[in-house]
């Protein structure tokens, strides 16, 4: 899923978006399978967001099928997974106490 804003955070699975349109004042219209969603994000920027969430899926499918042959590719699949929760405004807070 990718968090957009409206009066809150909105959560959408992109497999779920028909469209996206530019809206009025300044909003994008997100045309979904359950309904229309107004997010404060430009048409542009969630288009940007989905794509990016799109190649990271891959990214993490592939990571996950090396992982099963025995290849060293356990970096790609955690490096993607934090990417993935980044996009979902799910990452992990930083307790870096630098």
């Amino acid at each position: 899923m990718i968090r957009l804003t409206d009066k809150g955070d909105v959560y959408i699975a992109p497999e779920q978006i028909i469209s996206i349109e530019p809206g009025d004042d300044g909003y994008s219209q997100i045309n979904t399978l359950s309904g229309v969603y107004f997010v404060a994000e430009s048409h542009e920027e969630v288009v940007r967001k989905v794509l990016e969430w799109r190649l990271l899926m891959e990214r993490y499918r592939i990571a996950g099928a090396e992982i099963i042959k025995q290849k060293d590719a356990q970096w790609l699949f955690d490096d993607t997974e934090v990417r993935l929760k980044r996009i979902a405004g799910l990452e992990e807070p930083n307790h870096d106490t630098r």
